[in-house]
């Protein structure tokens, strides 16, 4: 199992060491290479994520930059078979089977439901995430934007670790009864699922991103008038 994790470490150093469309990362240090390494995966080799890997990969989720020391995130892990795993991946399931009912026909329904449940069957682990409200409005926004810099703290830690990530706002996310069956407080808002495991096969480059020329305008460069 450990040659296994190794074997993974070192395909995600390779990747880390070529960027977006395979270019070279020259120049880039290893936190700039792991920002432009980290491709989105939610398809997982079935090796446990290790407990002591989690708690590394959540230290550094709460590293992330946050106003006034609030400290507003909440993480509630599933690692391990359980009746709470079973008990989300239900959710799942009826949440798709919900929401796609009046548009497909019973047996892809059948089966649509069938691939949530199983997804959420086999993930090494989920982190999800909640962000607790603020004394005021803004401080409340902050709240959210620290929580943000977190889950982004944590892919790039993973992504350091070998394992891949799969950030989700959608599905189970947004169904209100995750909540009561995970014991979240219904006033934290949801920052989202992250899905978390060693990747099924070697990751190919993701494409080619522009870079931020397009969206920023330097102001120093700007003539008075």
């Amino acid at each position: 199992m450990g040659h296994a994790r190794q074997e993974e470490r070192n395909k995600m150093s390779e990747l880390l060491t070529h960027g977006r469309g395979g270019q070279m990362n020259v120049g880039l240090g290893p936190v700039q290479r792991a920002i432009v390494g980290r491709r989105s995966n939610r398809r997982f080799a079935e090796a446990p994520v290790p407990r002591d890997v989690l708690a590394r990969l959540l230290d550094a989720a709460v590293q992330a930059p946050n106003h006034h020391l609030t400290r507003p995130w909440r993480f509630f892990v599933v690692d391990r078979p359980g009746a709470v795993r079973q008990r989300i991946a239900d959710l799942a399931a009826d949440g798709f089977r919900t929401a796609m009912q009046p548009t497909l026909p019973a047996e892809r329904l059948d089966q649509g439901a069938n691939n949530k449940r199983d997804e959420l069957l086999r993930v090494p682990a989920l982190v999800l995430c909640f962000s607790v409200p603020g004394g005021s409005d803004a401080e409340t926004r902050e709240n959210y934007a620290a929580c943000a810099c977190a889950m982004q703290n944590l892919m790039l830690a993973a992504t350091e670790e070998g394992l891949s990530t799969g950030w989700s706002t959608g599905g189970i996310t947004q169904d209100p009864a995750l909540r009561s069956i995970i014991g979240a407080d219904t006033s934290w808002e949801m920052v989202g699922a992250l899905y978390v495991g060693y990747p099924s096969a070697e990751l190919t480059p993701a494409s080619p991103r522009p870079g931020a020329a397009e969206f920023t305008r330097w102001l120093s460069d700007v003539s008075d008038r």
